[in-house]
């Protein structure tokens, strides 16, 4: 397959969003730079999205292909939030959900809202309680649809169920990806955004479990190839594991790394509120809770 699909055409592999190997997101920008899908889980340019997003979103919507309209809305109302427009995230949101309500939402497509619902609360910390509520049982292993998307769904809800204090639950989810972290290549459909919520658990509860797989998987799959997701950030994840391990010097240098390609990308307002985080260091070292037993896969 990996063969076949690198001679093909860019024509050719327009409707193959996910399932396709590439090495970096150097061979992204270069083979692929006018393809919006591409460059939105890959490359993480999401102002070179926005109108790709908007024509793909408006076509499907005149064609009748709503399951296809409402996802392009939701990725462009997620490349709105990452830039730090979240009245226009919203706003493309809304219709997003708008076109999807005319039919029954396939299970993939209702995941691409439930996405957009995540990197919300993200950006603005609150919300965690609601969003549990409405999208927690996609933890379950029930939609065959989104079974791909499995490790990266529990990697989210980890995040969230440590933001609403179930501290306990969020590390028992955990516990089910060191398995997914070094199986999947660097590639696989939202491999970024299960590495760095992974390490955003356990930045929010001040553990260390599986660290030692986290860091390793980081730096091999997501900052090497260099690949980028909505909200977050490879380089900012590996600075938070930095800083649990006491190893304040070289979080610093990962904080400033991450603070310049994010002001890169045009996300210089969502920058300061997640770069702030340096300052956490700090407040870290001063509670020294992290239990050493817990440390590694």
């Amino acid at each position: 397959m990996s063969v076949l699909f690198q001679s093909l055409p860019l024509d050719k592999v327009t409707g193959i969003m996910f399932f396709f190997p590439v090495e970096s997101r150097a061979e992204v920008l270069r083979r692929w730079p006018e393809n919006h899908w591409y460059q939105f889980f890959w490359t993480g340019d999401f102002r070179a999205c926005l109108a790709g997003l908007e024509e793909w979103a408006t076509r499907c919507e005149h064609e009748g292909r709503i399951n296809f309209a409402a996802s392009n809305l939701a990725a462009l109302a997620r490349c709105r939030l990452a830039l730090g427009e979240i009245a226009a995230a919203d706003d493309a949101y809304a219709r997003a959900v708008a076109v999807g309500n005319r039919l029954p939402l396939g299970a993939a497509w209702a995941l691409a809202l439930t996405a957009y619902a995540f990197e919300r609360c993200v950006a603005v910390n609150e919300g965690w309680a609601e969003l549990m509520s409405a999208a927690g049982h996609l933890t379950a292993q029930g939609d065959a649809e989104n079974a791909y998307a499995l490790a990266a769904i529990q990697a989210g809800a980890a995040v969230a169920l440590a933001h609403v204090g179930a501290g306990e639950a969020a590390i028992e989810l955990l516990a089910v990806l060191p398995v997914a972290l070094d199986r999947a290549p660097a590639w696989a459909a939202n491999y970024t955004a299960m590495a760095c919520n992974a390490t955003a658990t356990l930045w929010f509860l001040e553990r260390i479990d599986h660290i030692d797989c986290l860091e390793r998987n980081l730096r091999d799959k997501v900052i090497t190839p260099d690949f980028r997701y909505p909200m977050m950030d490879g380089r900012l994840a590996l600075a938070r594991l930095c800083a649990l391990q006491r190893r304040y010097d070289e979080a610093a240098d990962w904080f400033a790394k991450a603070r310049v390609v994010l002001d890169e990308q045009g996300r210089a307002r969502c920058a300061p509120s997640q770069i702030s985080m340096r300052r956490s260091c700090t407040t870290v070292a001063a509670r020294p809770t992290m239990r050493d037993e817990r440390k590694g896969c």
